[in-house]
């Protein structure tokens, strides 16, 4: 026998967009400026990308998409395009990544930038342990 348990990602995006403008409305001044760490190559991770925005933008529709970057689903990766993106550009109030190492990798080139995380919504699609809970519980990285 064998357990095939799955998602739709668009769906997952969506809702994980909703939520994320809702309290963007609330707590970050009714703007969202978000940088997307990425994975262009599969198309599921394409789909969480959209989905998220399309269900932001159902909130505050004016929400933009600052950096749309290939984290490559590690945090490494991650951590290295989300720095160089900052550093052209680091108006933004929402980190989505499209799996915890991503959301993990822009974390972690905020914080390096010496960015105050008051303001800051990070917010991932993953299941891949407790390093990405733990991160937001504790405020480590």
């Amino acid at each position: 026998r064998v357990l095939f348990r799955s998602i739709c990602d668009y769906d997952t995006g969506y809702m994980s967009g909703v939520e994320a403008g809702k309290y963007a409305k609330e707590k970050l001044g009714g703007t969202a400026k978000v940088m997307n760490v990425g994975l262009p190559l599969l198309s599921a991770t394409v789909l969480r990308s959209h989905g998220f925005m399309d269900g932001l933008k159902t909130v505050i529709p004016d929400a933009v998409m600052v950096h749309d970057l290939d984290g490559g689903g590690n945090p490494d990766r991650a951590l290295e395009v989300s720095s160089a993106a900052l550093a052209k550009n680091a108006d933004i109030n929402i980190i989505y990544g499209i799996n915890d190492s991503s959301s993990l990798g822009g974390l972690q080139a905020w914080k390096a930038a010496g960015k105050s995380q008051d303001g800051l919504l990070t917010v991932g699609t993953g299941d891949e342990g407790l390093a990405f809970i733990n991160t937001m519980q504790n405020g480590t990285s």
